[in-house]
């Protein structure tokens, strides 16, 4: 008998010491911290100098076209280099770039136009 009634007051110990530390933990997430009452998180203010940071999140392997295959490069290439073509933001159809009038040469070929600017 004294044993069940010591694992009870060890489960509830236990069940205390849970509830204790998820209420601590969730204090700590409201409290301010003191600094600045800003409308952004971080810092808002430019670097220095004429500097472009990208965090694209791990190392490029290349940054060749030709070679590289991976994730990484592959956000950075989408950030570099404007396509001839980009998808429309509802439909998701392809619409012209900095190409301008395509032209549908076969099924699975077609001709982009780009020497002049597009007026539309």
């Amino acid at each position: 008998m004294k044993s069940e009634t010591t694992a009870k007051y060890r489960a509830r110990m236990c069940q205390f010491a849970v509830v204790l530390i998820s209420f601590s933990l969730l204090m700590t997430g409201c409290v301010s911290s003191g600094a600045s009452r800003s409308e952004f998180f971080g810092k808002t203010e430019p670097p220095e100098g004429q500097v472009l940071r990208y965090v694209s999140g791990s190392e490029p392997e290349s940054l060749d076209p030709h070679l590289s295959t991976g994730q990484p490069e592959g956000r950075i290439y989408m950030s570099l280099y404007e396509g001839l073509v980009e998808y429309h933001p509802k439909t998701m159809e392809p619409i012209p770039a900095i190409g301008c009038a395509p032209m549908k040469i076969s099924r699975s070929c077609w001709r982009i136009l780009s020497s002049a600017p597009c007026t539309e």
